[in-house]
């Protein structure tokens, strides 16, 4: 069952991290150092350097494959600041492919 738990709007204070790709959407991660608080959205920066695919379908040129995402710090943040209760997501549908995607991450 869905709930409202973590889904909250990010603040003009974040600043993008990093993005990924999932079944064909691409995903902003951002990060609010003011208030401590890492958010998962449909907006990201265009050409970023870290985009991340996370299935074989979404895996193209200029794409890092999740499967080395523990090499990089932001992705270690994420999973670090997840378990700390600190992500929230911009709404339900966000938090269930992120949810997806966390359990992915946690078993690599």
């Amino acid at each position: 069952m869905d709930d409202n738990s973590f889904i909250e709007k990010k603040q003009g204070t974040a600043k993008f991290s990093f993005a990924f790709i999932y079944r064909n959407e691409t995903f902003g991660v951002w990060t609010d150092y003011f208030l401590g608080k890492i958010y998962v959205s449909k907006d990201y920066v265009k050409n970023t350097p870290f985009l991340f695919s996370t299935t074989l379908q979404d895996h193209k040129d200029n794409t890092l494959f999740l499967k080395s995402a523990k090499k990089y710090n932001c992705w270690r943040k994420f999973i670090e600041n997840f378990e700390l209760g600190n992500v929230r997501f911009e709404n339900q549908k966000i938090k269930n492919i992120s949810m997806d995607l966390i359990k992915k991450l946690l078993t690599i």
